[in-house]
């Protein structure tokens, strides 16, 4: 449904359902097409005689498909960053010359934080997981105090890292997607009646006991560092420490 009748909506309700609409659209449209090109140059230094790579990019739209009509945000702010101008015709073994050099520093901005909507997404990407499995995943995850959700992202834990690396040493064959996603065919042969449950958990049970048993003997004592807070112990004076108990986290 396309909202038309404007006088009936403030600004900001009628631009939420021209979004709305706009991406319900553009997912029914054909994919943009880009001509991406890339020229190494091959630049040497007469005072060092030093060889250094140079290389340049271009991305020419070639079909505008679904972005016409909508694009995201953040691909607006990137497509304004990354516009390059066009490259003029070369051809393998042209000699260039040099009229300017500017050096500019970049950052790489490292990877978002997963939120809500993206980490399902990425569960579904690597097959972990059902939908009824999901909401569990997530409320788990953050009643056990292993990540915050912070102006919406899942941000780790100092309690999170910690868990998230024992695991990581002590059961590698389990703790990894490869063995998730297995274990979720494994489990839809069985709901098929191609495999047998038995032998299923038992291909499972026997690695994972000799690794309880490894760990229970290896895993070392983690004390985790307390966090200092403003708040006051009414008895001693000082500042209360937030500690992390069997339940989660605790002032004391």
């Amino acid at each position: 449904i396309r909202p038309l009748i404007k006088s009936y909506l403030t600004a900001a309700q009628f631009r939420l359902y021209e979004i709305i609409w706009k991406r319900m659209v553009a997912s029914q449209m054909s994919a943009a097409l880009f001509n991406n090109t890339t020229v190494d140059i091959k630049a040497r230094c007469s005072a060092s005689r030093t060889d250094y790579l140079l290389r340049t990019a271009c991305s020419v739209n070639t079909f505008p498909g679904f972005i016409i009509l909508y694009t995201e945000g953040k691909d607006e702010a990137e497509g304004k960053e990354g516009k390059s101008s066009l490259l003029p015709q070369l051809e393998k073994g042209d000699e260039l010359t040099l009229l300017g050099l500017f050096p500019e520093q970049h950052f790489t901005q490292p990877p978002p934080h997963f939120t809500e909507a993206t980490l399902i997404k990425m569960l579904e990407q690597w097959g972990i997981g059902r939908p009824s499995t999901y909401a569990p995943i997530l409320s788990t995850i953050q009643a056990r105090d292993y990540v915050t959700k912070a102006k919406g992202s899942l941000q780790p834990t100092e309690l999170g890292f910690v868990v998230s690396d024992l695991l990581a040493q002590h059961f590698a064959n389990i703790i990894n997607i490869q063995f998730t996603a297995q274990m979720e065919d494994g489990l839809d042969e069985v709901a098929q009646e191609n495999r047998d449950w038995v032998h299923l958990v038992q291909d499972f049970y026997t690695p994972f006991e000799e690794s309880l048993n490894n760990a229970s003997q290896l895993m070392e004592k983690v004390k985790l560092a307390d966090e200092v807070t403003e708040e006051i112990c009414p008895q001693c004076g000082k500042p209360m420490l937030v500690k992390f108990g069997r339940y989660g986290k605790f002032l004391a």
